[in-house]
């Protein structure tokens, strides 16, 4: 009987470790089961929708119950980049911008960092980059970091992918904010994120944004005229708010030959007045007789620039007989300058 018993016992402590070793493996698998997968997707949804919040929350929470299942926790972590890409304070109007945005953003570096810990390679590069990002706009908002935190950060993932859209993007952003003579540095790693072909429009968003932030230095306005002709041949849009104040550029140029040249010599002649027009797309219903005073002025500059100047000087003089543009002292001044800038040459 004895040794039966002990047959008995050895069998049933097997049977036991295999159970444990089954139950081991389901919770490192942890595999979705319809309803979790419901909820995953609603709360992705909410994510998509721009709710990170409420999303972010639920797929935390769903975490908590399944903490071993893989595709959860990188949905949660997605949901984490994406919110960091597009982070906006809601509602921030009364409240204690720097303590809100510190107590979103300082989960969201938590659960980067966590994850930094077991990938390496081009998944790295990105989770690094985005640390980057979450650091810098800590520091912007939420008081709670050091301008030169996130830097560290986006050269890291350079280093592991090289060629990684969002360290390229955010670095040249990054630059472009803090560093105000980078921006050729800043346009070598955006032209690196365009070359990629991903996330298009997440590019052009940091691109625009980051020039915008520097547009009062020259090179800047020069590469934001470049980046509109672009865009413009690709027929990629820019929203209504961006084109005007890159046209505001010009509107003050128009009191400086030197700032005006500038602008209008940053890409060729042809596609400068192209790009301008598309740039003021809409008919001033207010004054289009100035809206018209000021197209031929840019135009005859133009022409001047390219070394047409028998057309531009045409121009001029039928600016000079407007009525309206003597009454203007900036634009009536520069256009007689101009005429007898072009005489002096003895052109016509």
């Amino acid at each position: 009987m004895k040794p039966a018993r002990k047959t008995i016992f050895k069998w049933t402590a097997g049977a036991v470790a295999a159970l444990a070793l089954a139950f081991a493996a389901y919770r490192i698998f942890d595999p979705a089961t319809p309803a979790l997968t419901a909820e995953v997707q609603r709360a992705q949804a909410q994510v998509d929708h721009g709710d990170y919040a409420t999303g972010m929350k639920a797929l935390s929470g769903l975490l908590e119950k399944h903490p071993r299942n893989k595709a959860l926790r990188s949905a949660r972590v997605d949901a984490a980049m994406l919110w960091l890409r597009n982070y906006r304070l809601a509602g921030a109007e009364g409240k204690d911008v720097a303590g809100a945005a510190n107590a979103e953003l300082s989960p969201l570096i938590a659960i980067l960092e966590a994850e930094s810990a077991g990938v390496d390679g081009a998944p790295a590069a990105t989770l690094a980059a985005h640390l980057g990002w979450a650091h810098f706009i800590r520091f912007r908002i939420a008081e709670a970091d050091s301008m030169e935190s996130a830097e560290p950060y986006f050269r890291q993932a350079l280093r592991l992918n090289g060629h990684d859209v969002y360290a390229n993007s955010m670095l040249g952003n990054w630059l472009l904010q803090t560093k105000p003579d980078a921006v050729a540095e800043a346009m070598e790693h955006f032209h690196a994120a365009v070359e990629t072909g991903e996330e298009r429009e997440f590019v052009r968003q940091f691109e625009l944004g980051g020039l915008m932030s520097s547009r009062e230095q020259p090179a800047a306005q020069q590469e934001l005229v470049k980046l509109s002709n672009e865009m413009r041949k690709n027929g990629e849009p820019i929203d209504g708010g961006r084109k005007h104040r890159i046209l505001g550029l010009y509107s003050v140029a128009l009191a400086s030959r030197a700032e005006l040249a500038n602008l209008l010599s940053a890409v060729p002649p042809n596609e400068s007045w192209a790009t301008y027009i598309w740039l003021d797309d809409s008919v001033d219903r207010s004054d289009p007789e100035w809206q018209q005073l000021k197209h031929t002025f840019v135009l005859a500059n133009i022409d001047e620039l390219a070394g047409r100047e028998r057309e531009a000087l045409a121009l001029y003089r039928r600016l000079a007989q407007s009525r309206r543009l003597a009454e203007s002292s900036t634009l009536g001044l520069r256009t007689r300058e101009a005429i007898q800038r072009l005489q002096a040459h003895r052109v016509g």
